[in-house]
């Protein structure tokens, strides 16, 4: 009589719960199911009137201990989402409170058994509902939250393994679901990312690998996805619960929770994977953010040596290889964008050389991040670089240096290289040398008189700084050359005119300052000129002159040139320009005023022999007057020392045109000469013969 009293809905509900009792996996009776599902899928308005019976059915029977018929209710719903998954939205609420009223019971079988039911709901839910409903969202975010715990703290430390697992196939479902790209998925992000990254996280780099391969595996092996044993909980009858497939090939219960630990490892890495295998611009950097976070938290936690540092880049380095190759990008920069948001204080700079260290591994990975903008990259890192240098206020110190401490030297050095990684993949042809220019165009700030007006002209007006700008360029170019044929996109090499306006860096008082400017510049010369077969002109061909027409001292210890053939040269690279002028320019002026300085005469020699060698003729031609000028004035000065060291520098210039343009009668001619002076000790010994 009951029965003919309650609306069909429930009647039918009703018929689909098996008759017999305590049955050991009780399921629906499949004809009165197969009914009910016609029943709901041709009355859509009938759905939310199902869904709030089984709601109500549900709190009784998990109040009652009855987890058979819960079982039998999470199979109807199972199979209502499935068959009628575009009106989810329709009873979402009541499956919602079914799950929690399941994760209420704490018991583990059941709880597992209620997995189905959920990668079902997460499958099909679109999220369209999180965005005009606030309680349907603090229950949605209630159950994630519930099931990611089991991961992260297990209620029962004996069975902690499977309450892990059980957390973790819940959060592999949740990455997979369409409700992440709503509006509220990076709440949902925060809630799951740091249950996978503390159950894949490992002091060894390799351990990642080892869970890729065993993923791939998992991923043609459904079946042996997740092996948990039978043996630790024996009365369970989900169809999720353990196979004793890891007990039985082990042998043993502690070789049985490795091979369980290691599953748990590969389904946090797939959860992770599917994060990021979507064309959804915010959920791809929500879920970057989400994970450096948690890295960042722990070295907040522990230290800088509480976080693998290569399991860090490697674990990057894989997100950005799951991304949608024009996508791939985006992980780089919500990476950068980390590193120059963080606050620059001595209590962060641990984190910021683990996030340094990350950005440089993505930039020299093999992962193309095609689509990134290089130029706001190498801007950002000028400006972080420029902050983390901003000592006592930003004032800048009488010597017109900065101190900076030996952390803030080390990060500096990670920067420096970030800028350099920026060159290991060409994004289009002209990129090295706008990378350069725009680094050398923040060194001329200091040039000014009235000095920087601007927080990146302060940077660049420091020692400590164009140190640092300087060394950039010298790895963008090294880089460059390492990287050279692996570019998919060719480059154009940097041209001499770059570098206009930054001769005056050889006048700097600082020592280091000029130091640094020649390496830059000979790494310039051995990589974009030196690797160059033959300098042309249009067409144009000189001859060079008898070498002893052009010093009476060279004339007395030469005999005739072997110089018979035309050397080309390239007016548009060396002629066209006034650089190469101006840096001889400083040149002269450098070795007439530090002349006594054996470290300054010895870099003066080597920038000197690298312009005859690689820029070839023309150049020589360029530099030969300033060098006779040189010798001139060097026999002119009181100081013996400093005579020696310029006259010698000058003899050593004429030898090394000689050699490169094989003048073997001038060449023998100058060994002899400075063999002589050698032997009567009238030779500088820091310059050495060719």
């Amino acid at each position: 009589m009951r029965t003919l009293l309650r609306p069909k809905h429930q009647v039918l509900v009703l018929k689909c719960y098996p008759v017999a009792k305590n049955l050991s996996d009780p399921k629906p009776n499949p004809s009165e199911l197969s009914y009910l599902l016609y029943y709901a899928s041709s009355r859509r308005s009938k759905l939310q009137k199902v869904g709030e019976f089984l709601e109500k059915r549900t709190g009784r029977d998990v109040w009652r201990g009855r987890y058979g018929n819960v079982q039998v209710t999470l199979d109807i719903l199972t199979a209502i989402i499935e068959k009628c998954p575009k009106d989810i939205n329709l009873f979402a609420p009541s499956i919602l409170q079914v799950l929690g009223d399941v994760l209420g019971s704490n018991d583990i079988s059941l709880i597992s058994y209620s997995l189905a039911c959920f990668r079902a709901f997460c499958a099909h839910h679109d999220g369209a509902v999180l965005a005009t409903d606030q309680s349907y969202l603090t229950k949605f975010e209630s159950i994630i939250t519930t099931y990611a715990n089991f991961a992260l703290n297990p209620p029962q430390a004996s069975l902690s393994l499977r309450w892990r697992s059980i957390g973790l196939q819940a959060v592999k479902a949740i990455a997979a679901s369409e409700a992440l790209s709503s509006s509220d998925g990076k709440r949902q992000l925060e809630l799951v990312v740091p249950v996978i990254v503390r159950n894949i996280y490992h002091e060894n780099p390799d351990h990642l690998q080892k869970l890729v391969d065993m993923s791939l595996l998992s991923e043609d092996d459904e079946v042996h996805r997740l092996r948990l044993s039978l043996t630790l909980v024996p009365t369970s009858t989900s169809a999720d619960a353990p196979t004793g497939i890891a007990a039985a090939t082990a042998g043993t219960a502690e070789q049985a929770d490795k091979l369980e630990e290691e599953d748990i490892g590969v389904s946090a890495l797939l959860s992770l994977k599917r994060l990021f295998e979507t064309s959804n611009v915010a959920q791809i950097q929500y879920a970057t953010a989400a994970v450096l976070g948690c890295i960042v938290e722990k070295v907040q936690k522990d230290g800088a040596e509480g976080v693998s540092a290569g399991w860090a880049m490697r674990l990057l380095e894989m997100m950005a290889g799951w991304t949608p190759v024009q996508y791939r990008y985006l992980v780089l920069t919500t990476c950068q964008s980390k590193l120059t948001t963080t606050p620059i204080d001595d209590a962060a700079l641990p984190t910021q050389g683990l996030l340094a260290k990350i950005v440089s591994c993505l930039l020299s990975s093999k992962v193309n991040l095609i689509g990134l903008s290089v130029m706001d990259v190498l801007l950002d890192f000028i400006a972080h670089i420029s902050a983390l240098l901003k000592l006592d206020g930003g004032k800048r110190k009488e010597e017109g240096a900065m101190t900076a401490s030996p952390q803030r030297k080390e990060l500096l050095r990670k920067l420096e290289r970030c800028i350099g990684d920026l060159a290991t993949h060409i994004y289009y042809s002209d990129q090295i040398s706008d990378m350069v220019q725009e680094l050398l165009a923040h060194l001329k700030a200091t040039s000014s008189a009235a000095g920087p007006t601007d927080a990146q002209g302060e940077f660049f007006s420091t020692t400590t700084a164009a140190i640092s700008g300087l060394r950039a360029i010298k790895a963008i170019f090294l880089v460059a050359q390492v990287h050279a044929t692996t570019s998919g996109v060719g480059r154009n090499k940097v041209p001499i005119r770059v570098w206009e306006g930054s001769q005056w860096l050889l006048n700097e008082k600082s020592a280091e300052i000029r130091h640094a400017f020649i390496d830059a510049f000979v790494t310039w010369l051995d990589v974009e000129i030196g690797g160059q077969e033959s300098v042309k002109e249009d067409g144009a061909s000189f001859t060079l002159p008898e070498l002893g027409q052009l010093s009476p001292r060279i004339r007395r210890t030469s005999g005739p040139p072997a110089w018979t053939q035309p050397q080309p040269i390239d007016s548009s690279t060396i002629f066209a320009s006034g650089f190469l002028k101006l840096l001889l320019v400083a040149v002269y002026e450098n070795a007439i005023r530090y002349a006594n300085v054996p470290a300054e005469v010895m870099a003066l020699h080597l920038l000197l022999t690298k312009i005859v060698t690689t820029l070839g003729f023309s150049a020589a031609m360029v530099a030969l007057p300033m060098v006779m000028r040189l010798e001139d004035e060097g026999f002119q000065l009181p100081d013996t020392a400093s005579k020696i060291a310029l006259c010698s520098l000058a003899l050593q210039f004429y030898a090394t045109i000689a050699s490169a343009f094989r003048l073997e009668e001038s060449r023998k001619g100058l060994a002899r000469e400075i063999d002589a002076r050698k032997g009567s000790g009238q030779w500088f010994a820091g310059i050495t013969t060719p």
